[in-house]
């Protein structure tokens, strides 16, 4: 069965995450910092008069962070009825993948602070990294986000 992702980028690689979640892909807005947040909620951005929690993924997925001035952009998810806003570096494509082309990660690369990944793919000459958002996100990261937003 094909599965649409949206691929974006963080730190070089590139990452897939399903169609299905995604509500908008916009510039960074700006955002409010809300003090006591855990280090990887950056604060809330409004979006569409709702307050929407934002998350830096290079630091959740412990990745170097952005050189100073570097563009990012917000892709919003929603998860469990919550939106999300996702901090990556850019969004690249919207594709539709054969799940084939689809390979479970090993356990080394699926366990402690990976264990956000839910396959690998093989796309030309590139790898995506297919991830898992009830993982990134789990109960919680889901409490936490609740409470910033």
């Amino acid at each position: 069965m094909d599965e649409q992702l949206v691929i974006f980028t963080l730190a070089g690689e590139a990452y897939g995450i399903g169609v299905a979640y995604v509500q908008s892909i916009m510039q960074m807005p700006p955002i409010t910092v809300v003090p006591g947040a855990s280090r990887s909620i950056e604060g809330v951005i409004n979006l569409r008069s709702a307050m929407v929690p934002a998350v830096d993924l290079r630091t959740r997925f412990e990745l170097p962070p952005a050189p100073e001035g570097h563009k990012k952009v917000v892709v919003v998810i929603e998860l469990a009825g919550l939106a999300i806003g996702m901090i990556v570096d850019r969004v690249t494509d919207v594709i539709k993948l054969s799940a084939d082309l689809i390979e479970l990660p090993s356990s080394l690369l699926n366990s402690g602070s990976n264990a956000y990944v839910r396959g690998l793919a093989r796309l030309d000459d590139r790898v995506i990294i297919l991830l898992d958002l009830d993982r990134i996100f789990g109960l919680d990261e889901h409490q936490a986000l609740k409470q910033a937003a």
